[in-house]
C-alpha cells in the first residue's frame, strides 16, 4: 500500500486500496476534529519542543499540549485507513 500527501480542504474519495485522495493540507488547532485518518506533523511553540508526527483517526478530538496549551497546530501529511476500514480487513471487525 502506498501512502499520499495530503493536499487543503477535505474531500475524501477511497479507491479500491483504501487510499484516500483529493485532500488538502490545512492546519488545524485543539478542539478541532481530525477529518481524516492519518499521520499528523505536530508544531508546538517555539518555546515547547520541536515539531514531531502523530496518528490521529478520523473523527478524533484534537488534544491541547500541555506545555505550550491552545498554541500547538496539527497538520495532516500521509492519510491512512484504520485497519479495520479497510475493505480487505473488514470481516473481522
Amino acid at each position: 500500500m502506498s501512502s499520499q500527501k495530503l493536499s487543503a480542504k477535505p474531500t475524501v474519495s477511497h479507491s479500491a486500496g483504501g487510499e484516500m485522495s483529493n485532500l488538502t493540507l490545512n492546519t488545524l488547532r485543539p478542539g478541532d476534529t481530525a477529518p481524516v485518518s492519518g499521520v499528523y506533523v505536530v508544531i508546538h511553540s517555539q518555546e515547547c519542543q520541536a515539531s514531531h508526527t502523530v496518528t490521529v483517526l478520523a473523527g478524533e478530538i484534537l488534544p491541547s499540549c500541555s506545555t505550550c496549551s491552545e498554541a500547538v497546530r496539527f497538520q495532516p501529511t500521509i492519510s491512512a485507513l484504520h485497519v479495520r476500514e479497510h475493505p480487505r480487513f473488514t470481516r473481522y471487525s
